[in-house]
């Protein structure tokens, strides 16, 4: 007789949820062993991610009525190989009337994170993507590069049902993100998984992690609150990739869909991002804890990255 195997999400210790968009998926690259750590180009290849990737996140922020009119203030994050550099950006990024604090990087202690908020600015595409553009050029003066930006929609006080549009944007802002958003190149004579998407319905809500095979991970929970940008974490970062790199050997129990569709208490869904479409496969709690779910090995790992990330925020 099979021993019963209880699993579960135990003791999360959630972050404020925020909209953010950050440069994880070059974070482990290879630094210039000269002493310089961003190199043009290096800084032209960020540039141009951030300036693709700003006008993706301001879409997410309409659905969730945030108009171009709206101010918000802006959590920004740069990097850097010398604290000396950091705290030469701090006092240059003080004179803008920033909020502004550099340290350690908790990631990748070899690295230095500078990191505040700025005044609120208004939220329109053309002073947002300006704004982003200034920031990487900012960066680039002082050797450190622009890992992009974060905000809470909720922080002007008025967008209603600011939770379940958060979550639905987050969530859907996941399943459309693409592999060349990533920065990957999938081979073109075969069906590759460059992300899984985990939900699992308990209690009424929904958890939906999601992960991506450049290592990047989050948490998004349909009640609120959730953990983004996860990646930045190596224990993160290692798990996120064995999750995706084994869903590669799942992916013929799985079923081609059209739809997206949350799963229902007690129930697990995982939703395979592919370069031919999207695959589902799902089982309920029970087999997972009796043991008897074909998809137990892929849960099992699944469960990890949510471990890693309870434990960033321990």
């Amino acid at each position: 007789m099979k021993n019963k195997k209880k699993t579960g999400i135990a003791g999360l210790a959630l972050a404020i949820l925020t909209i953010l968009i950050m440069g994880l998926f070059d974070f482990w690259k290879p630094k210039s062993n000269n002493g310089q750590f961003v190199g043009e180009i290096a800084f032209n290849s960020n540039r141009d991610r951030q300036m693709q990737m700003t006008p993706q996140v301001l879409d997410q922020l309409r659905k969730l009525n945030i108009t171009a009119d709206k101010e918000l203030k802006l959590e920004y994050f740069f990097y850097t190989n010398k604290a000396e550099k950091a705290e030469q950006l701090a006092t240059e990024i003080r004179k803008l009337n920033y909020t502004v604090q550099y340290g350690v990087s908790a990631g990748d202690k070899k690295l230095v994170v500078v990191t505040g908020w700025t005044p609120k600015m208004r939220m329109a595409d053309e002073v947002v993507a300006h704004w982003t553009e200034q920031m990487c050029e900012l960066g680039y003066k002082f050797d450190c590069e622009f890992d992009g930006w974060g905000t809470d929609p909720s922080q002007d006080g008025n967008s209603e049902d600011t939770t379940e549009n958060a979550f639905e944007g987050l969530r859907s802002m996941a399943f459309s993100t693409t592999p060349e958003v990533l920065g990957l190149s999938l081979p073109a004579d075969k069906i590759s998984v460059y992300g899984l998407i985990m939900d699992w319905g308990m209690d009424g809500a929904v958890a939906t992690s999601v992960s991506y095979q450049t290592g990047d991970a989050s948490l998004y929970l349909s009640s609120g609150g959730g953990i983004v940008g996860g990646g930045q974490h190596q224990n993160v970062n290692s798990a996120a990739k064995k999750f995706v790199s084994l869903g590669q050997a799942f992916l013929d129990k799985a079923a081609k869909t059209q739809t997206t569709i949350p799963p229902a208490t007690d129930q697990v869904k995982f939703y395979f991002l592919t370069n031919n479409g999207i695959y589902v496969g799902q089982d309920i709690m029970k087999n997972f804890e009796n043991n008897s779910s074909p998809w137990l090995k892929l849960f099992e790992e699944g469960n990890n990255v949510l471990i890693e990330l309870r434990r960033t925020n321990e």
